[in-house]
C-alpha cells in the first residue's frame, strides 16, 4: 500500500525559523517562538485515548489495530457558564503550547467571553507529544492522514471530560464550534462538511486551505500585485536575464552569477534558486520573514520582507557594490543588471552567514542533494520529521548583520501576475520525502502525492453548513483557500458565512484584540451574540432555514456579512448590452404580436386581433410570411442594446447611492427607488428613441409599409425631418412612466430576490438567475401595463399625446383597455426576463476574470 501523502505534502504551509533585518541591534524571533507559550499562561496538559485507527474496515490502512494513543488536549473555562458552546482549536502542525495565545487573545477568545463558552485545543496527531508509536517509520506515518485527523476532532467531542467542570459537554447535546487556521482551517472545513450533521455544530475556517496542489508558484502574486514596484521590477528583471543564461546554458555565466552571492560551491542549480528565493520565501521553506508574516497586529507584524526590498533598491550604495550591476552586462549586449549588486549583498549579508560551519553545499547548510542526511540516525531525529515533514533545508539559527542600510519604500501597485522567480519542478522536493522515509513493509512513499484524497473533499465548490470562511485577499495561501482567484463567485449568508478581508493576510482574524464590548453583536455559525450586555445573551437560531430571514448578522468587526463583489462599471456596461441584444432578438415576435393588439383600435379598417399571441404570429406569417414577424426588431435590438447598457450600469452605480450609508445594504424598497431612478435615466437616454421608432415600423407595416418602407434609418430620418427631438421623444412621459416603474419592479424585484437568497446561501446558478427573471418579468408586467399600452399608442404612426392616448383608451375599452395585450406580453416577458437576467450573470461572470486578469 502507497503511504497516504497529501496531509504531508501540505504541512509545507510554514513553520521556519525567520530572521529579521534591523539597523541598531540584532532581534531574531523565530515563528515557532512568537506562537510559543513563553509569553502566556500555561494549560495543564490532558490526554485523551485517542484510537490510531478509526476506520478498521477501510483497505487503506491494512493492516489494521486496535491501539490508542494519548492525544493532548488544553482548555480554558474562564468564560464557561453552564449553556455556553465549546470552542475547539484545531491544533494544526505544530505542539498544542504554541497554540495557547489563541485562547488568550484573538477570535476564539472573543467568542469564548461573549457566550459563556469554553475553548479547548487538540494536538494534532503525530505533533507536539501526541504520538502514536515510539518511533516514526514510513508504516507507522501511514496513519497520518486527513481522514483519521478529522476524525479525531469528532471522536474528542463525543468523548472528552474537562476534570472541573461538573457536566458533560459533550456533541451533539452540547454546540462544539471549531476554529482552524491555514491547514488547520482545511481541517476545520472538512470536519463540518464530514461529521456536521453527526456532532460537530458549526466551524470557522480561517485561510482554510481547501484545494491541494503539487507546485504552487502563486505564492508570489501578492509580490506580484501589492509589493513595492521598483523592487519587484528589479528581482523580475535579475530573475529574467538569469533564466536566458540557464536556457542558454552557459555554464561559465551561471557560475559567475553564483559566485556574486557568494554561492559559487551549491552544485545544484536548483539549490542555488531556492537559497536566492529565502528573502521571498516560498512554499516549501524559508529563513527569513516574508509576506506571509505580515500582520496588522504589531506584536505579531515583521516587515523584514520590505527591509529586503528597500534594500534591493538602495540609492545610496557603495560604488562597489553598485559595479556588481555591470559583472554579467557582457552576457546581455551591454545592459545592466540593474540592483544586482545590492540584491548578492543582502544575500551574502543575510543568509550565506546562516550556514555557519561555512560548507555551504553541505545539507546542513544550502545543499539537498545528500539523501542519506534526511535519514534519522535516531529516534529522536526521527520524531523531529514527523513534526516538521521537509520543511526547510536545516535548522539554523541566528541573528542577522546590522550593517546594511534600511531604506523605507512602501509604495504599492499592481504588477503582471507571473511568479517572481522560476524554481524547481515538484520532482526536486519530491525527492526529499522519498529520501527521508524508505520503503516500508506495508507502505512507501508515491511517486508523487495523490491530491484527491484531499480535493474529493469539494475542493473549490466546497460548502458545508453553518461554516464560516474567512480569508485575506493578500494572503500568499489565498488561491487554495475558499476565496481563490479560481473559483466562481462568493456569497455570504447565515448559513453559509464567508468574508474576504481587503488587505488582509494569513488568518489575521486569530490575533490579538480582547476589547469587543463597542459591539453591539456578533454572528457566528447562525448564532447570535448580543456582546452590549453583562450577560452576553446567546441565542440559538434555526441553522435548518439559514436564520431568523432578518437582516445579517454583524461580524466580529461590527461589520455585517460581505455583500456579493461590485461589479466593474464595463463589465456592467458590456454584460447588459450583450443580454439586452440576445434578449431582443429571441423574444421579438411575441414583442410585435402585443404591439398589433395594442394598436388595432386606432385604425377601424381592421378588426381586432386574436387575443392569443400564437394566433397572431401565425396570423403574420401565412400572410406576409415569417421575416413580417421581425419588422421593427432591428430598432428594438439596438435599442435594447443601448437601453440595457445603461439600465445595468446605471442601476449598478445608482443602487450606490440608495445603500443604507452604515451597512451598505440594500432594503426592499431602497432596490425598488435604485431600480425606478434607473429606468428614468434609461428613457431619457435609450429607450424612448428606440421604441418610438420600432412602434412607429409596427404600425406602419400594418398599413403596408408605405412610409417608412420598413427601413430603421429612413424611419429616423422621416421622424426626425417632421417633428425633430419632439418627434423622436414623442410618448416620452408614457415611456418615462414605464420604464421608471417597469426597471424598478424588474431590476429591483430581481435583485430582491437575489439578496434572499443570498442570505440563505442558494447558490447562484443558471436555473435560479433564469427563474428569478421570470418571476421579475411576470411582476413586471402586471405592474406596468397601463403605462406601456399608454405608451404604444402615444408612439404609433399617427401618433398622440399621453394624455389623448389615455383618454381613448378609457373610452374604447374602460379600464381594461389598459391591460389589453398582458397575455401577449407575458408571453414574452416571462421568457425574456429568464433570459436576459441569465445571459447578463453569464457574461458578466466571464467579464470579471478578464477584467481582474
Amino acid at each position: 500500500m502507497l503511504l497516504p501523502t497529501t496531509i504531508l505534502a501540505l504541512s509545507s504551509l510554514i513553520l521556519a525559523s525567520p530572521t529579521r533585518l534591523v539597523t541598531k541591534e540584532p532581534v531574531y524571533r523565530a515563528l515557532e517562538q512568537r506562537q510559543s507559550a513563553d509569553d502566556y499562561p500555561a494549560y495543564t496538559a490532558y490526554t485523551i485515548d485517542q484510537p490510531i485507527d478509526h476506520f478498521p474496515d477501510n483497505p487503506r490502512y491494512a493492516p489494521h489495530t486496535n491501539a490508542t494513543f494519548k492525544q493532548r488536549y488544553f482548555f480554558d473555562s474562564s468564560y464557561y457558564q453552564p449553556g455556553g458552546p465549546v470552542y475547539l482549536y484545531i491544533g494544526g502542525e505544530t505542539s498544542g503550547e504554541s497554540r495557547f495565545s489563541n485562547l488568550q487573545t484573538g477570535i476564539i477568545q472573543i467568542l469564548m467571553e461573549a457566550t459563556n463558552g469554553l475553548g479547548v485545543i487538540l494536538e494534532n496527531r503525530y505533533y507536539g507529544e501526541s504520538y502514536p508509536f515510539n518511533t516514526s517509520s514510513t508504516d507507522e506515518l501511514a496513519y497520518l492522514t486527513t481522514e483519521q485527523t478529522i476524525a479525531d476532532n469528532d471522536y474528542f467531542a463525543r468523548h472528552v471530560t474537562f476534570p472541573g467542570i461538573d457536566a458533560s459537554l459533550n456533541a451533539p447535546n452540547t454546540p462544539w464550534i471549531l476554529y482552524g487556521g491555514s491547514l488547520a482551517g482545511g481541517q476545520t472545513a472538512f470536519s463540518l462538511k464530514t461529521y456536521g450533521n453527526v456532532s460537530l455544530y458549526g466551524g470557522i475556517a480561517s485561510s482554510g486551505v481547501i484545494h491541494a496542489v503539487t507546485a504552487y508558484d502563486q505564492w508570489y502574486d501578492p509580490y506580484q500585485k501589492w509589493g513595492p514596484s521598483d523592487g519587484v521590477a528589479s528581482i523580475n528583471a535579475i530573475i529574467d536575464k538569469f533564466d536566458g543564461l540557464v536556457a542558454a546554458k552557459d555554464t561559465a555565466a551561471i557560475q559567475h552569477f553564483k559566485s556574486l552571492f557568494g554561492l559559487e560551491a551549491l552544485t545544484d542549480n536548483r539549490d542555488f534558486a531556492m537559497t536566492i528565493a529565502f528573502p521571498l520565501g516560498g512554499p516549501m521553506n524559508y529563513p527569513t520573514e516574508t509576506w506571509q508574516e505580515l500582520n496588522w497586529y504589531p506584536a505579531y507584524d515583521h516587515e523584514d520582507i520590505f527591509q529586503f526590498f528597500s534594500n534591493v533598491t538602495n540609492l545610496d550604495a557603495p560604488e562597489n557594490i553598485t559595479a556588481v550591476d555591470y559583472a554579467l552586462a557582457n552576457y546581455t549586449n551591454g545592459e545592466p543588471w540593474t540592483n544586482l549588486g545590492n540584491y548578492a549583498n543582502y544575500v551574502k549579508q543575510v543568509i550565506v552567514p546562516l550556514c555557519e560551519s561555512g560548507d555551504i553545499n553541505n545539507s546542513q547548510c544550502f545543499g539537498t542533494q545528500n539523501g542519506s542526511s534526511l535519514l534519522p540516525k535516531d529516534e529522536q531525529e526521527a520524531n523531529l520529521l514527523t513534526k516538521k515533514p521537509f520543511m526547510r533545508t536545516s535548522p539554523i539559527r541566528r541573528p542577522v548583520p546590522t550593517s546594511i542600510p534600511r531604506a523605507r519604500n512602501k509604495a504599492l501597485t499592481k504588477l503582471r501576475s507571473r511568479p517572481v522567480l522560476h524554481l524547481s519542478p515538484e520532482s526536486y522536493n519530491q525527492q526529499w520525502c522519498t529520501w527521508a522515509f524508505p520503503d516500508g513493509v506495508y507502505n512507501s512513499i508515491p511517486p508523487t502525492p495523490d491530491l484527491s484524497y484531499y480535493n474529493n473533499y469539494g475542493d473549490l465548490n466546497f460548502s458545508a453548513d453553518r461554516l464560516a470562511f474567512i480569508d485575506g485577499n493578500q494572503d500568499v495561501w489565498n488561491d487554495l483557500c475558499y476565496h481563490s482567484t479560481n473559483a466562481s463567485r462568493r456569497y455570504s449568508s447565515d448559513l453559509h458565512p464567508e468574508y474576504l478581508i481587503a488587505d488582509g493576510g494569513h488568518h489575521w482574524d486569530s490575533y490579538g484584540i480582547r476589547n469587543v464590548l463597542k459591539l453591539k453583536t456578533i454572528d457566528i455559525a447562525g448564532w447570535r451574540v448580543d456582546t452590549g450586555h453583562q450577560g452576553h445573551a446567546l441565542k440559538s437560531r434555526d441553522g435548518t432555514n439559514g436564520g431568523d430571514g432578518g437582516e445579517p448578522g454583524l461580524r466580529a468587526d461590527g461589520q455585517v456579512p460581505s455583500m456579493p463583489p461590485k461589479t466593474p462599471p464595463v463589465v456592467s456596461f458590456i454584460s447588459g448590452g450583450v443580454a439586452g441584444a440576445v434578449e431582443a432578438a429571441c423574444t421579438y415576435p411575441f414583442e410585435f404580436a402585443k404591439t398589433r393588439a395594442q394598436l388595432f383600435a386606432s385604425s377601424a379598417s381592421h378588426s381586432p386581433p386574436p387575443k392569443n399571441p400564437y394566433s397572431i404570429i401565425l396570423q403574420v406569417a401565412r400572410a406576409d410570411g415569417f421575416r413580417a414577424l421581425y419588422a421593427g426588431c432591428a430598432a428594438l435590438v439596438v435599442g435594447s442594446v443601448l437601453k440595457d447598457s445603461i439600465r445595468f450600469l446605471s442601476f449598478d452605480m445608482i443602487k450606490s447611492a440608495f445603500a443604507d450609508a452604515e451597512t451598505g445594504t440594500m432594503t426592499p424598497l431602497r432596490n425598488l427607488g435604485a431600480g425606478m431612478t434607473t429606468g428614468v435615466v434609461a428613457s431619457l437616454c435609450a429607450v424612448t428613441p428606440s421604441e418610438r421608432i420600432k412602434t412607429a415600423l409596427v404600425d406602419d407595416a400594418r398599413e403596408g409599409g408605405k412610409r417608412y418602407r420598413g427601413s430603421v434609418m429612413h424611419a429616423v430620418a422621416v421622424v426626425w425631418r417632421d417633428g425633430g427631438v419632439r418627434g423622436m421623444y414623442r410618448g416620452l412621459e408614457g415611456t418615462t412612466l414605464k420604464q421608471a416603474s417597469a426597471t424598478a419592479c424588474r431590476m429591483g424585484s430581481y435583485n430582491i430576490l437575489k439578496d434572499w437568497e443570498w442570505k440563505r446561501g442558494i447558490e447562484q446558478g443558471t436555473a435560479v438567475n433564469f427563474a428569478n427573471g421570470a418571476v421579475a418579468g411576470t411582476l413586471t408586467t402586471y405592474a406596468t401595463q397601463p403605462f406601456d399600452v399608454v405608451k404604444t399608442r402615444s408612439q404609433s404612426a399617427k401618433g398622440a399625446s399621453a394624455m389623448e392616448a389615455a383618454r381613448s383608451i378609457w373610452a374604447e375599452a374602460g379600464v381594461g383597455g389598459f391591460w389589453r395585450g398582458t397575455v401577449m406580453r407575458l408571453s414574452r416577458t416571462v421568457v425574456s426576463g429568464g433570459i436576459l437576467f441569465t445571459v447578463y450573470e453569464r457574461v458578466a461572470g466571464v467579464l470579471r476574470t478578464v477584467v481582474k486578469e
